[in-house]
């Protein structure tokens, strides 16, 4: 008989799966998230902070694999989604305190790039 598989056991298992640019573990940086058990499936959602497919990719991979060497484990569902942190800061901090908004400051570009009153555009 297989041991009963629970969130600890999963999450211990995808401290193995490491960010490729990050190169630490995906548990430890906060992005498996919402483990779910039902029997001998296991879901979990893996939030990423860019929209790197190859580093979705190779993630989606390595979790599954992580998971699915588990005793028990079945069927392995796995639901990447993307969360970017919003504004110039990381998260919700200012990227200068007590600086709201930063407005670029000069003459229009008069090359042809394109980088001109239009906004930074290629």
């Amino acid at each position: 008989m297989s041991e009963k598989i629970t969130e600890n056991i999963v999450l211990d298992a995808l401290k193995a799966v490491k960010h490729p640019d990050l190169k630490r573990d995906i548990v430890s940086l906060n992005m498996a998230k919402d483990v779910k058990i039902c029997g001998s499936i296991v879901g979990v959602t893996v939030t990423l902070t860019s929209p790197s497919e190859s580093v979705k990719l190779q993630l989606e991979q390595q979790v599954r694999q992580a998971i699915s060497q588990l005793s028990g484990v079945e069927r392995v569902e796995v639901k990447m989604s993307l969360d970017i942190p919003k504004g110039p800061g990381v998260g919700d901090r200012e990227a200068v305190p007590g600086v709201k908004k930063i407005n670029r400051i000069g003459q229009p570009c008069r090359c042809t790039c394109r980088f001109g009153s239009e906004g930074w555009s290629a």
